[in-house]
């Protein structure tokens, strides 16, 4: 199982903006090393470029997801496997952390 740091999530999105799936998107785990001292150390995934499609977090409490296929990315009434479908992410604030993943 590859250890994929969080703040390197977005290199493996390489698709066109809008694209929901490309065959970079190969994390099958997420460490979350945020530190900043503002409280934004939550990190936001998503399935689309661009912050785009399904979400998932893995808040700073969390640390890291060990097996993302234990795990979904959801939006509303949909969701799907996060296993290799995470393309980009972003830090939020706790109160930005939606659907998190453990």
């Amino acid at each position: 199982m590859r250890m994929i740091r969080a703040a390197l999530v977005a290199a493996a999105a390489t698709a066109a903006a809008g694209a929901l799936l490309t065959a970079n998107d190969r994390a099958t785990s997420l460490l979350n090393t945020g530190t900043y001292a503002g409280g934004v150390n939550n990190v936001l995934v998503t399935q689309g470029a661009n912050l785009k499609g399904l979400v998932g977090c893995v808040a700073r409490g969390e640390l890291y997801v060990d097996d993302l296929r234990n795990d979904k990315l959801r939006l509303g009434i949909f969701s799907t496997p996060a296993n290799n479908k995470i393309s980009a992410h972003t830090w939020v604030p706790r109160s930005g952390c939606l659907n998190p993943l453990t």
